[in-house]
Protein backbone atom coordinates (compact mmCIF):
# COMPACT_ATOMS: atom_id res chain seq x y z
CA UNK A 1 0.00 0.00 0.00
CA UNK A 2 1.44 3.67 -1.16
CA UNK A 3 1.80 5.32 2.73
CA UNK A 4 3.88 8.71 0.90
CA UNK A 5 3.04 11.98 2.36
CA UNK A 6 0.60 12.48 -0.12
CA UNK A 7 -1.24 9.37 0.09
CA UNK A 8 -1.29 10.23 4.23
CA UNK A 9 -2.93 14.39 3.13
CA UNK A 10 -5.47 12.91 1.24
CA UNK A 11 -6.88 10.02 3.57
CA UNK A 12 -6.81 13.30 6.08
CA UNK A 13 -8.56 15.48 3.35
CA UNK A 14 -11.30 12.86 2.07
CA UNK A 15 -12.20 12.78 5.61
CA UNK A 16 -11.99 16.31 6.42
CA UNK A 17 -15.07 16.29 3.97
CA UNK A 18 -17.20 14.52 5.50
CA UNK A 19 -17.18 16.28 8.61
CA UNK A 20 -17.62 19.51 6.73
CA UNK A 21 -20.51 18.97 4.52
CA UNK A 22 -22.23 16.90 7.50
CA UNK A 23 -21.51 20.25 9.70
CA UNK A 24 -23.04 22.30 7.08
CA UNK A 25 -26.25 19.88 6.76
CA UNK A 26 -26.48 19.78 10.19
CA UNK A 27 -26.28 23.52 11.00
CA UNK A 28 -29.39 23.33 7.83
CA UNK A 29 -31.28 21.08 9.56
CA UNK A 30 -31.14 22.93 13.33
CA UNK A 31 -31.38 26.51 11.86
CA UNK A 32 -34.44 25.05 9.69
CA UNK A 33 -36.20 24.04 13.06
CA UNK A 34 -35.18 26.80 15.17
CA UNK A 35 -36.67 29.17 12.38
CA UNK A 36 -39.95 26.56 11.04
CA UNK A 37 -38.76 28.12 7.89
CA UNK A 38 -40.13 26.16 5.02
CA UNK A 39 -37.08 25.71 2.86
CA UNK A 40 -36.26 22.13 1.20
CA UNK A 41 -32.63 21.50 2.09
CA UNK A 42 -32.90 18.08 0.30
CA UNK A 43 -29.66 19.07 -1.79
CA UNK A 44 -27.71 18.74 1.10
CA UNK A 45 -28.35 15.12 1.48
CA UNK A 46 -28.01 14.70 -1.94
CA UNK A 47 -24.03 16.62 -1.70
CA UNK A 48 -23.34 14.77 1.77
CA UNK A 49 -24.19 11.28 0.19
CA UNK A 50 -22.10 12.40 -2.70
CA UNK A 51 -19.43 13.76 -0.37
CA UNK A 52 -19.49 10.25 1.45
CA UNK A 53 -19.06 8.61 -1.98
CA UNK A 54 -16.14 10.76 -3.42
CA UNK A 55 -14.08 9.64 -0.43
CA UNK A 56 -15.26 5.81 -0.13
CA UNK A 57 -13.75 5.97 -3.74
CA UNK A 58 -10.55 7.05 -2.25
CA UNK A 59 -10.42 4.71 0.39
CA UNK A 60 -10.67 1.77 -2.11
CA UNK A 61 -10.39 1.94 -5.82
CA UNK A 62 -8.31 5.25 -5.69
CA UNK A 63 -5.52 3.10 -3.54
CA UNK A 64 -4.51 1.51 -7.13
CA UNK A 65 -4.45 4.70 -8.80
CA UNK A 66 -1.32 6.70 -8.88
CA UNK A 67 -1.01 9.18 -6.18
CA UNK A 68 -0.98 12.85 -7.96
CA UNK A 69 -3.89 11.16 -10.16
CA UNK A 70 -5.68 10.79 -7.33
CA UNK A 71 -5.18 13.98 -5.74
CA UNK A 72 -6.40 15.50 -8.25
CA UNK A 73 -9.70 13.71 -8.84
CA UNK A 74 -10.16 14.39 -5.47
CA UNK A 75 -9.61 17.82 -5.03
CA UNK A 76 -11.76 18.21 -8.67
CA UNK A 77 -14.62 16.36 -7.02
CA UNK A 78 -13.94 18.62 -3.82
CA UNK A 79 -14.11 21.76 -6.54
CA UNK A 80 -17.62 20.16 -8.30
CA UNK A 81 -19.02 19.61 -5.08
CA UNK A 82 -18.50 23.31 -3.69
CA UNK A 83 -20.05 24.24 -7.36
CA UNK A 84 -23.32 22.44 -6.43
CA UNK A 85 -23.37 23.46 -2.95
CA UNK A 86 -22.67 27.70 -4.32
CA UNK A 87 -25.52 27.46 -6.58
CA UNK A 88 -28.37 25.48 -4.81
CA UNK A 89 -27.59 27.74 -1.70
CA UNK A 90 -27.35 30.79 -3.73
CA UNK A 91 -25.86 31.35 -6.37
CA UNK A 92 -24.13 34.50 -7.10
CA UNK A 93 -25.09 35.14 -3.26
CA UNK A 94 -24.41 32.14 -1.77
CA UNK A 95 -22.24 32.23 1.95
CA UNK A 96 -20.50 29.58 1.03
CA UNK A 97 -18.33 30.89 -1.83
CA UNK A 98 -15.71 31.10 0.22
CA UNK A 99 -14.86 26.86 0.03
CA UNK A 100 -13.64 27.27 -3.08
CA UNK A 101 -10.72 28.83 -1.04
CA UNK A 102 -10.84 26.37 1.14
CA UNK A 103 -10.00 23.81 -2.03
CA UNK A 104 -7.29 25.92 -3.50
CA UNK A 105 -5.06 25.99 -0.08
CA UNK A 106 -5.55 21.97 0.11
CA UNK A 107 -4.27 21.87 -3.72
CA UNK A 108 -1.21 24.70 -2.86
CA UNK A 109 -0.33 22.48 -0.01
CA UNK A 110 -0.65 19.21 -1.75
CA UNK A 111 0.11 19.74 -5.39
CA UNK A 112 2.10 22.90 -4.94
CA UNK A 113 1.96 25.79 -7.26
CA UNK A 114 1.45 23.83 -10.52
CA UNK A 115 -1.24 21.94 -8.49
CA UNK A 116 -3.07 25.18 -7.26
CA UNK A 117 -2.85 27.63 -10.58
CA UNK A 118 -4.44 24.19 -11.82
CA UNK A 119 -7.05 23.92 -9.44
CA UNK A 120 -7.88 27.30 -9.02
CA UNK A 121 -8.56 27.60 -12.82
CA UNK A 122 -10.85 24.74 -12.64
CA UNK A 123 -12.87 26.81 -9.56
CA UNK A 124 -12.91 30.10 -12.05
CA UNK A 125 -13.90 28.07 -15.23
CA UNK A 126 -16.66 26.24 -12.71
CA UNK A 127 -18.34 29.27 -10.95
CA UNK A 128 -17.89 31.49 -13.81
CA UNK A 129 -20.21 28.69 -15.94
CA UNK A 130 -22.47 28.22 -13.26
CA UNK A 131 -22.99 32.02 -12.61
CA UNK A 132 -23.55 32.70 -16.07
CA UNK A 133 -25.59 30.22 -17.12
CA UNK A 134 -27.91 31.03 -14.41
CA UNK A 135 -27.95 34.59 -15.39
CA UNK A 136 -29.11 33.63 -18.68
CA UNK A 137 -31.69 31.69 -17.30
CA UNK A 138 -30.24 28.40 -18.61
CA UNK A 139 -29.84 26.66 -15.32
CA UNK A 140 -33.05 27.52 -13.07
CA UNK A 141 -32.62 30.08 -10.62
CA UNK A 142 -32.03 29.07 -7.14
CA UNK A 143 -34.74 28.50 -4.62
CA UNK A 144 -32.62 30.70 -2.29
CA UNK A 145 -31.21 33.28 -4.85
CA UNK A 146 -32.44 36.83 -4.07
CA UNK A 147 -35.19 38.09 -5.90
CA UNK A 148 -33.72 40.74 -7.94
CA UNK A 149 -31.50 39.84 -10.79
CA UNK A 150 -28.13 41.20 -11.30
CA UNK A 151 -27.29 43.38 -14.14
CA UNK A 152 -24.08 42.41 -16.37
CA UNK A 153 -21.69 44.56 -14.58
CA UNK A 154 -22.55 43.23 -11.11
CA UNK A 155 -22.03 40.18 -12.31
CA UNK A 156 -18.77 40.76 -13.98
CA UNK A 157 -17.25 42.81 -11.03
CA UNK A 158 -18.23 40.09 -8.62
CA UNK A 159 -16.56 37.16 -10.84
CA UNK A 160 -13.32 39.26 -11.48
CA UNK A 161 -13.02 39.91 -7.16
CA UNK A 162 -13.84 36.37 -7.11
CA UNK A 163 -11.34 34.47 -9.48
CA UNK A 164 -8.76 36.98 -8.54
CA UNK A 165 -9.31 35.72 -5.04
CA UNK A 166 -8.96 32.42 -6.53
CA UNK A 167 -5.60 32.92 -7.96
CA UNK A 168 -3.79 35.02 -4.87
CA UNK A 169 -5.18 32.37 -2.69
CA UNK A 170 -3.10 29.70 -5.19
CA UNK A 171 -0.41 32.00 -4.85
CA UNK A 172 0.22 32.73 -1.78
CA UNK A 173 -0.29 29.24 -0.49
CA UNK A 174 1.55 27.37 -3.12
CA UNK A 175 4.21 29.73 -1.93
CA UNK A 176 4.25 29.11 1.50
CA UNK A 177 4.05 25.54 1.02
CA UNK A 178 7.16 25.50 -1.32
CA UNK A 179 8.84 27.19 1.15
CA UNK A 180 8.18 24.61 3.59
CA UNK A 181 9.21 21.96 1.79
CA UNK A 182 12.57 24.12 0.48
CA UNK A 183 13.36 24.40 4.58
CA UNK A 184 13.03 20.64 4.72
CA UNK A 185 15.39 20.02 1.81
CA UNK A 186 18.12 22.97 3.44
CA UNK A 187 18.39 21.52 6.27
CA UNK A 188 19.28 17.71 4.90
CA UNK A 189 21.70 19.80 2.84
CA UNK A 190 22.98 21.41 6.27
CA UNK A 191 23.16 18.13 7.58
CA UNK A 192 25.34 16.67 5.60
CA UNK A 193 27.78 19.14 5.45
CA UNK A 194 27.98 18.83 9.24
CA UNK A 195 28.14 14.95 8.96
CA UNK A 196 31.00 15.28 6.62
CA UNK A 197 33.07 18.13 8.19
CA UNK A 198 32.71 16.22 11.39
CA UNK A 199 33.75 12.84 10.37
CA UNK A 200 30.36 11.41 11.15
CA UNK A 201 27.55 8.86 9.39
CA UNK A 202 24.18 10.34 8.64
CA UNK A 203 21.15 8.74 8.56
CA UNK A 204 17.83 10.69 8.43
CA UNK A 205 14.44 9.64 9.02
CA UNK A 206 11.42 10.59 7.68
CA UNK A 207 7.48 10.15 8.21
CA UNK A 208 6.89 8.80 4.37
CA UNK A 209 8.76 9.21 1.88
CA UNK A 210 11.82 11.30 1.76
CA UNK A 211 12.59 13.86 -0.28
CA UNK A 212 14.94 12.02 -2.67
CA UNK A 213 16.43 8.73 -2.89
CA UNK A 214 19.99 8.59 -1.11
CA UNK A 215 21.19 6.15 1.29
CA UNK A 216 21.34 8.65 4.24
CA UNK A 217 17.50 9.19 4.35
CA UNK A 218 15.35 6.82 4.94
CA UNK A 219 11.37 6.92 4.15
CA UNK A 220 9.18 4.96 7.51
CA UNK A 221 5.27 4.61 7.67
CA UNK A 222 6.07 5.84 11.45
CA UNK A 223 9.34 7.45 11.93
CA UNK A 224 9.66 6.95 15.64
CA UNK A 225 9.27 3.05 15.02
CA UNK A 226 11.70 3.23 12.51
CA UNK A 227 14.21 4.94 14.81
CA UNK A 228 13.62 2.31 17.83
CA UNK A 229 14.12 -0.86 15.37
CA UNK A 230 17.41 1.03 14.30
CA UNK A 231 18.96 1.69 17.78
CA UNK A 232 18.52 -2.23 18.51
CA UNK A 233 20.25 -2.76 15.26
CA UNK A 234 23.03 -0.03 15.43
CA UNK A 235 26.67 -1.15 16.91
CA UNK A 236 28.95 1.11 18.50
CA UNK A 237 28.02 5.00 19.98
CA UNK A 238 25.28 6.60 17.91
CA UNK A 239 23.74 10.49 19.05
CA UNK A 240 19.97 10.83 18.22
CA UNK A 241 18.51 14.45 17.04
CA UNK A 242 15.01 14.66 18.30
CA UNK A 243 12.44 17.20 20.09
CA UNK A 244 10.37 14.16 20.53
CA UNK A 245 9.90 13.26 24.20
CA UNK A 246 8.32 10.09 23.99
CA UNK A 247 10.83 8.57 21.36
CA UNK A 248 13.84 9.59 23.64
CA UNK A 249 12.08 7.31 26.50
CA UNK A 250 11.35 4.72 24.19
CA UNK A 251 15.65 4.43 23.18
CA UNK A 252 16.82 5.35 26.84
CA UNK A 253 20.23 5.23 27.53
CA UNK A 254 21.09 3.64 23.89
CA UNK A 255 22.17 6.76 22.50
CA UNK A 256 25.54 7.91 23.02
CA UNK A 257 24.24 11.70 23.03
CA UNK A 258 20.58 13.22 22.97
CA UNK A 259 20.11 16.42 20.76
CA UNK A 260 17.19 18.75 20.75
CA UNK A 261 16.19 20.27 16.82
CA UNK A 262 16.77 23.05 18.15
CA UNK A 263 20.28 22.52 19.43
CA UNK A 264 21.13 20.62 15.66
CA UNK A 265 20.03 23.24 14.01
CA UNK A 266 22.66 25.60 16.00
CA UNK A 267 25.35 23.42 15.62
CA UNK A 268 25.25 22.97 12.20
Amino acid sequence: MDESPLRRSLFWLTTVRIVVFFLILLSAILVQAGSGAEVSISYLYAICAAAVALSLFDWTIGRMLPTRAEAYFQIFGDLVLVCVLVYSSGGLSSVFTFLYLVVIGAAAFLLYRTGALIIASGAALLHGLMVELTAYDVLPRPALAPAPHWGAEQIGYNLAITVAGFYGVAFMVSFLSEKLRGAREELVQRARAWADDEGHDLLVVFDGEPPEDAPDLVGSRNADDEIVALARRLEGPWWLVTSDRELRERVGDAPERLLGGGSFIRMI
